[in-house]
């Protein structure tokens, strides 16, 4: 083995300090190279290695997604304001359940023949039903578009979506 890929222990390692790296790229470098020892199983060496480990294990920022407050209300179980693994597992059990009735419905619906599967011609007539509901809901979203764009620049903005919201209670019972 290269003497570059050997400890003095006999054990396979990845030594930087026998490659010339630019100051430039020395960051990108150290990198690159503590991933690609990584894959293959060595140990990485290198007389920058506190430098080099301040770069590679450097705190990950946790990205903190904003959860909608209905699902909050009816997943997070032990109300810390955030979903914990098991919340997430019940959660995405609950969504699985939901999808499979979806299916039982859509099977119930478009399975003419009873096979429990969607032949040919009962998938054709599932996506013209698809294809006729998007054309409708398109069709009211320009409607409503046309009624409620008052400035005419082609998307609602907050004043209009307030407008749009009043008239829809206005027609509520």
């Amino acid at each position: 083995m290269d003497s570059r890929f050997r400890g003095n222990d006999g054990k396979r390692q990845v030594d930087l300090n026998s490659y010339s790296v630019s100051s430039t790229n020395f960051g990108n470098t150290m990198r690159f190279a503590h991933a690609f020892a990584i894959i293959l199983g060595l140990t990485f060496v290198s007389s920058a290695m506190p430098a080099a480990t301040a770069a590679v294990e450097r705190p990950v920022k946790k990205h903190v997604e904003k959860i909608n407050p209905a699902i909050l209300k009816k997943y997070d179980t032990n109300q810390d304001g955030q979903l914990d693994e098991n919340e997430r597992v019940l959660m995405k059990n609950d969504m699985d359940a939901a999808k499979a009735r979806q299916w039982d419905r859509t099977l119930k619906q478009y399975d003419a023949n009873g096979n429990g599967k969607l032949d040919e011609d009962e998938l054709a007539a599932l996506e013209k039903d698809e294809a006729a509901k998007k054309a409708k809901a398109k069709a009211q979203a320009e409607e409503l578009l046309k009624k409620y764009d008052a400035n005419g620049d082609g998307k609602l903005d907050a004043a209009e979506k307030d407008a749009m919201r009043e008239d829809a209670k206005k027609k509520k019972p």
